[in-house]
């Protein structure tokens, strides 16, 4: 029914406060039940596996949103994506992430997805697998919630991140 929409954080640099990139975050504006949080959301589309159609039309419309700035001359910014769990165990998810980046033209470097810390301690080998596949086609990698969970920066050596977000 068009009632989720993707919103656009900005990510500025602390050095200068120009603009660096966005984060896309969904929303869900209900008829219903107005504004439904993400919280809420999000944990019923993982148990479902709504979150795989979701995930994909996040990502279509974020990166469709990035090569319409691109082809209007913006300047070019990191597109941060967030992923569930769900969606970064799908054995066809970097396939997807390939498929979808040549279809719209977007480069790679400026596709950046977010996993939490708890994804990117689930399975290490696996994950680590998945990190440097996403690695090869040219996409970054950024954990998200660093520092709510048990895992250690040495751990965080295996994997080839861009970015580590700690939590307040």
């Amino acid at each position: 029914r068009n009632e989720f929409q993707i919103y656009y954080q900005p990510v500025l640099s602390i050095t200068d406060g120009r603009l660096v990139g966005v984060e896309a975050l969904l929303r869900w504006h209900s008829a219903e039940m107005g504004a439904v949080s993400p919280a809420e959301f999000i944990p019923v589309a993982e148990e479902s596996s709504t979150i795989l159609t979701l995930g994909e039309w996040v990502l279509r419309g974020a990166l469709a949103q990035q090569k319409e700035w691109l082809d209007r001359g913006y300047q070019p910014i990191v597109m941060a994506v967030n992923l569930s769990a769900v969606q970064f165990r799908n054995p066809s998810f970097c396939s997807l992430v390939e498929n979808v980046l040549h279809e719209i033209g977007v480069p790679p470097h400026l596709l950046e997805f977010e996993l939490t810390e708890t994804v990117a301690m689930h399975d290490p080998e696996h994950v680590a697998g998945i990190i440097d596949r996403l690695h090869e086609l040219g996409v970054g990698i950024a954990i998200d919630d660093f520092g709510t969970g048990y895992s250690s920066l040495n751990y965080l050596k295996r994997y080839k991140i861009n970015k580590l977000k700690i939590d307040r």
